[in-house]
């Protein structure tokens, strides 16, 4: 198996931060995953889902956030309203606006799968000092907006060539 080479970076870091990291984001999505199908839903659908929990949405609104084209987000409000978990609501003051707001009951049953989990990390998150939880939050945000960047670098590189960058 060939390895990525990290050129100057401290290999000693790297090589011990890469399988963790792998580690945790692949239990993360597994954890999600199993939250979804608990409900019966998709994984995209939770995310909608959370974002509803703040308060009503667009289907634009909702594709925005979840970076999704138009008639996927639409789909995917479709499937929310089918299993009972969204409605879609017409503006009194302006017929032609909709938004999409989620059932409270069903977002409180949500909410309940993840109660547990987010109990044990209040417990692991308490074991740091308020210096130390100060740094991984950098640490989450330096990697969130690194990770959006990069993502953003090779959907330009994507977008400027039909062929595949290998």
């Amino acid at each position: 198996m060939t390895y990525i080479k990290w050129g100057r970076m401290s290999t000693d870091r790297i090589t011990r931060y890469i399988p963790l990291a792998r580690a945790v984001w692949t239990r993360s999505m597994e954890f999600h995953e199993a939250i979804a199908s608990a409900l019966g839903l998709h994984a995209t659908d939770i995310k909608a889902l959370r974002l509803l929990g703040e308060g009503p949405l667009t289907v634009g609104r909702i594709a925005e956030g979840l970076e999704l084209t138009g008639p996927s987000a639409t789909a995917l409000v479709d499937r929310l309203e089918t299993a009972g978990y969204a409605r879609r609501e017409r503006s009194t003051v302006d017929r032609r606006q909709v938004t999409i707001v989620a059932d409270g009951k069903k977002l409180d049953a949500l909410n309940a799968l993840y109660e547990p989990y987010q109990a044990d990390m209040r417990k692991v998150l308490d074991a740091y000092g308020e210096g130390e939880f100060e740094a991984i939050l950098a640490y989450l945000s330096q990697t969130e907006r690194l990770l959006k960047a990069h993502t953003g670098l090779l959907a330009d590189r994507h977008d400027a060539s039909d062929e595949p960058h290998f």
